[in-house]
């Protein structure tokens, strides 16, 4: 039995996500916040095994692990996506690649939620990513990905400019990469994915008084989902 050994390979990649995104989170927070307010560098840790030994000192105390909460929810659904992806995939380029951009999009998803910014060298590395694949593995053509990311981003332009504020240049970005990663005819599933669930996700806020109508809601976690659901569900890559 192999999944001892990938519940170990989310762990650590849930850890490694978690640090990169507590960086960038830490630098887009830093030019919005006062300048002379410093904080400490974020640590790469693996937090599930720190709550573990906490909870075996008899120690309750979990204030010393910043966004314990969310560092905890990245690791156990990165453990839920090595395991399946394991099942279904096996040793491939598609267990490779897809956990990949499981990576990616949680980076993403975690930054915008908490800063409201899609960070550019993410997105930059995901095109990189997206292509290198493409080229190294797909037998589709890599004019499957250029038009996805010309129809993403085309698609999602027109919104920006009509309703300014609501979405914003890292979206749109964001629409091309998913554009890249998943191709045509993908881009046009995995935007209406993003679109409904970014429709419930503010009704619900909305609902619950956590939002209200004109406040910012970041939109790039559901489109990261709406792309993840959509490569799950088989959009071909390969």
């Amino acid at each position: 039995m192999l999944w001892p050994c990938w519940v170990a390979l989310g762990l650590v990649l849930g850890s490694l996500i978690n640090w990169v995104a507590d960086h960038l989170a830490q630098h887009y927070l830093s030019q919005t916040d006062s300048p002379s307010k410093t904080t400490a560098a974020p640590r790469l840790d693996i937090t599930s095994l720190r709550v573990i030994w906490l909870w075996m000192q008899r120690s309750t105390d979990f204030r010393a692990i910043p966004r314990l909460q969310r560092r905890l929810l990245v690791e156990l659904t990165i453990i839920a996506v090595c395991v399946y992806l394991w099942r279904q995939f096996g040793a491939s380029p598609e267990f490779v690649a897809l956990l990949a951009y499981a990576g990616l999009f949680s980076v993403i998803f975690v930054v915008d939620a908490e800063t409201g910014f899609v960070p550019n060298l993410v997105l930059g590395a995901g095109a990189i990513i997206a292509l290198t694949l493409r080229l190294a593995y797909s037998a589709l053509p890599v004019s499957s990905a250029l038009l996805g990311a010309v129809v993403g981003f085309t698609l999602f332009l027109p919104l920006a400019l009509i309703r300014k504020g609501v979405m914003g240049a890292g979206d749109i970005k964001l629409a091309g990469l998913i554009g890249l990663v998943v191709g045509f005819p993908g881009v046009i599933t995995a935007l209406a994915m993003g679109v409904v669930l970014g429709g419930l996700g503010a009704l619900i806020l909305m609902l619950s008084g956590a939002k209200r109508r004109h406040d910012y809601m970041p939109y790039a976690p559901y489109l990261a989902v709406g792309c993840m659901v959509t490569l799950l569900r088989g959009a071909a890559i390969f």
